[in-house]
């Protein structure tokens, strides 16, 4: 499975990175930029994206916006880590197509745990559609 991160605090990303290779073994791709990570997202389709909301060149919410317009990620997760807890962040971020948006600073051990839920969704979201090809094919 396949993570994007996208945050433009090193550290973060670093964080991030470790705290979900720690047990499993996703292949990780970490973007300080938002515009580099949706250029990368136009050419993969990543399994589970984690962004920050406060960013200087774009926030979390203008960042979800433009990758729920590619057609490839209408229903990839998407977690925003915000350490704003302001209820209009929250309610425009779910409004922009985020799945979940634990609070910075986060509990390491609750991040990974979020994120293989997600990844296990999204796997079996992918088996199905792969069920509903092969169904169609035998048709």
């Amino acid at each position: 499975m396949r993570i994007c991160i996208i945050d433009d605090e090193h550290i973060s990303r670093t964080i991030i990175d470790a705290t979900l290779k720690r047990r499993d073994s996703y292949t990780v791709e970490a973007f300080s930029s938002a515009s580099r990570a949706i250029t990368r997202c136009k050419e993969i389709t990543f399994d589970l994206i984690l962004v920050d909301y406060q960013m200087p060149e774009m926030n979390g919410i203008e960042c979800i916006s433009h990758i729920r317009q590619l057609h490839t990620y209408l229903h990839v997760p998407v977690i925003m880590l915000t350490a704003d807890v302001d209820r209009d962040v929250r309610l425009a971020a779910i409004q922009a197509g985020a799945t979940d948006f634990p609070n910075k600073p986060f509990d390491p051990e609750e991040l990974r745990i979020r994120a293989k839920n997600l990844l296990s969704l999204r796997e079996a979201q992918l088996a199905l559609i792969d069920r509903a090809k092969t169904l169609d094919v035998e048709v």
